[in-house]
């Protein structure tokens, strides 16, 4: 599969691919090969401009890839370098890339991987099916777990690749991440992988606050959000991520509102289903930034 009109796309979608290709190149002298993959890969089939830093994987180790751009003067960062992956850095631009590999063993969120070059196995690994289409710099696709079909649907869907309470136990922020891609691309869930969600919700608690609160931030400005019943779909998992419960009366009006002014603020609309409660009693706002704090 190719990408239609590619090189007319990734101006529109905003995608810094001159820059991508010379990662390529300097990667190519080593036998090595770069796709893009995830988020990007469906801004480009279904023509959305980009909203966060493009993701990378390649066919080399980790290990060499960092000595390559070393040699090259290349900005990196070494974050991640244990899960093979880093960071680089390219004037504003900055791509996160990672050796094809697979999970020789899951421990919570955490994992120990293998470095393994090929693009089937790397795939597995993945959480979405949606998640897991690679497009190389010449907009060529591949799509091993089936993510076309599940993403250009009338109404596409969110389902995780393999056995999903694996996938879900390896990771429990997944349950959010679900909920998050799902009323994203779509206004229903994969009721499968939804059901075993339910299964696992409370889960959610052993997540740390920060890693609630993040997708939290993406998940409740979502115009798909703005429904009663996709609210009372998924209360428990929002109520669960801040250890609170909400009170639900008005909220759509607010968003509603919020659309008019074209003001929509998380905090705003956390601060609204909240309000009957006693701050005192609010224990995640210690793990708020100080202006979300005082907000």
């Amino acid at each position: 599969m190719k990408i239609k009109n590619f090189s007319k796309l990734i101006k529109y979608i905003e995608l810094p691919l001159s820059k991508i290709k010379k990662i390529e190149l300097m990667l190519k002298q080593h036998d090595g090969n770069l796709f893009l993959i995830g988020g990007v890969v469906r801004c480009l089939i279904l023509k959305n401009k980009i909203s966060s830093s493009p993701d990378l994987v390649t066919d080399l180790p980790i290990e060499l890839v960092v000595k390559i751009l070393k040699k090259q003067k290349i900005k990196i960062s070494l974050v991640g370098i244990e899960y093979g992956s880093i960071v680089i850095h390219d004037g504003k631009d900055f791509f996160d890339l990672t050796s094809m590999r697979k999970d020789v063993e899951t421990f919570g969120r955490k994992a120990k991987v293998k470095f393994f070059p090929n693009l089937l196995e790397d795939s597995k690994r993945r959480d979405f099916t949606i998640n897991s289409i690679y497009c190389d710099t010449k907009g060529n696709l591949k799509d091993p777990q089936h993510g076309m079909k599940d993403l250009k649907r009338g109404n596409p869907i969110v389902k995780f690749i393999g056995d999903t309470e694996k996938r879900i136990q390896e990771d429990f922020l997944r349950i959010l991440r679900f909920i998050r891609f799902s009323i994203y691309y779509s206004k229903k869930f994969y009721i499968r992988d939804f059901r075993i969600c339910e299964k696992f919700k409370k889960k959610i608690l052993t997540l740390s606050f920060e890693r609630r609160i993040d997708e939290l931030k993406k998940i409740m400005v979502l115009s798909n959000f703005e429904s009663m019943l996709m609210l009372k779909k998924i209360r428990e998992f929002l109520e669960l991520s801040l250890n609170c419960e909400f009170d639900l009366n008005g909220f759509i009006k607010l968003c509603k509102l919020e659309r008019e002014i074209n003001n929509v603020s998380f905090e705003r609309r956390i601060k609204y289903l909240i309000r009957k409660r006693k701050i005192k009693k609010l224990s995640f706002l210690n793990h708020l930034n100080k202006n979300q704090k005082k907000k």
